[in-house]
């Protein structure tokens, strides 16, 4: 089946020239004259290539190389941009805006033909890695959920010998059973919700709710963990209520992730302050929450990496580090519309700020 390529310019001249240029090929050419249209055709066409005049009176070919790259629907499609200019600013402009090549209006058949050609083979290979990893993403989605009946099992089985008066010498490891079977539990459940925000799945429950209230449960949670550990939890509010929008569920997992890490990288008797202050997001009420604590702190180079799944980095030597929590963290609050970042706290530690 030939490849559909599709050519955008409001001169029909450039259509018939490339047309000319690439007689023989057996590509399934299809011409676009209204640039404002364009980008309406290619999403029902899903063309193998884009070619597309970068000077048009409507929308030019940075914008709808800019619309194109936008859109998950579209934004593996490769684009080509077409120019008379040979202005150096322009051509860092089409490779801002996300344009994968760009060619001169008056280049050769052998030259257009090649580049075509060489688009295409990095499309098929990009198609397969894309399949490829599909695949194994959804092997590894069936796993992950029929993983949750084994380990429900083993925490009910756990929860009645515990229930039962074992003796002291199986009562520790019983203990030590219990919290790492709940703790797969909660990882399982984290990566099927990372499933199902990728995969546009996920209904947010999100209803108007007091953050106070959800940092509360959360902190709550936790102070066994920081007990033990003899750190101190502080909370500041700036307001007596902060409202915000949020599916509350959801949300408490956030919590829990963040202050768990907290908790974790903390050093002994040290303090872990959590801030919640109201603000203003595209005109409406929103709320902002730092969780702040006084370990070595993430290095600059890590900030980003953290939020990737899976993602390892050599924070601290001495604990394991995976980093499926906050990459879970950024997606929740991504799909709540927010945003989640790391920053450096006044004692050295770390800071984790997002804001709904």
């Amino acid at each position: 089946m030939p490849a559909p390529l599709i050519i955008v310019d409001d001169d029909p001249a450039c259509f018939h020239s490339i047309e000319a240029l690439l007689y023989g090929e057996g590509y399934d050419l299809h011409y676009v004259r209204d640039s404002a249209t364009a980008f309406e055709t290619i999403l029902q066409m899903q063309p193998q290539i884009v070619l597309s005049d970068l000077m048009m009176p409507k929308v030019t070919g940075i914008e709808l190389c800019q619309a194109l790259k936008a859109s998950a629907e579209t934004r593996d499609i490769p684009v080509i941009l077409l120019t008379a200019l040979e202005d150096e600013e322009y051509l860092t402009r089409c490779l801002e805006a996300g344009a994968d090549d760009f060619l001169n209006k008056r280049v050769s058949a052998p030259e257009l033909r090649a580049r075509i050609r060489s688009m295409l083979r990095i499309r098929a290979h990009y198609d397969l890695l894309r399949r490829s990893m599909n695949l194994r993403e959804d092997f590894a989605h069936i796993v992950i959920h029929d993983l949750g009946n084994p380990l429900a099992t083993l925490t009910m089985e756990v929860d009645d010998l515990l229930a039962n008066q074992p003796r002291d010498d199986q009562l520790l490891s019983l203990q030590v059973l219990q919290k790492n079977v709940r703790r797969l539990r909660e990882m399982t459940h984290d990566m099927l919700l990372l499933a199902k925000i990728d995969q546009g799945k996920l209904h947010l429950d999100a209803r108007p709710y007091d953050m106070a209230a959800a940092i509360n449960e959360a902190v709550h949670r936790v102070e066994p963990l920081a007990l033990r550990r003899k750190l101190s939890l502080r909370v500041i509010y700036e307001a007596s209520s902060l409202p915000a929008v949020f599916d509350q569920a959801l949300l408490l997992r956030v919590l829990d992730n963040i202050l768990g890490n907290a908790i974790k990288f903390s050093p002994p008797a040290g303090t872990i302050e959590v801030r919640a202050a109201p603000i203003l997001r595209s005109g409406e009420k929103g709320v902002r929450v730092e969780v702040e604590d006084e370990g070595s702190g993430v290095p600059e180079e890590f900030r980003e990496k953290v939020f990737e799944k899976f993602e390892v980095g050599q924070v601290r030597r001495d604990i394991p580090q995976v980093g499926l929590g906050l990459a879970f963290c950024k997606t929740a609050i991504e799909a709540h519309g927010g945003t989640i970042a790391l920053g450096e706290g006044k004692r050295g530690g770390t800071i984790v700020r997002f804001e709904i």
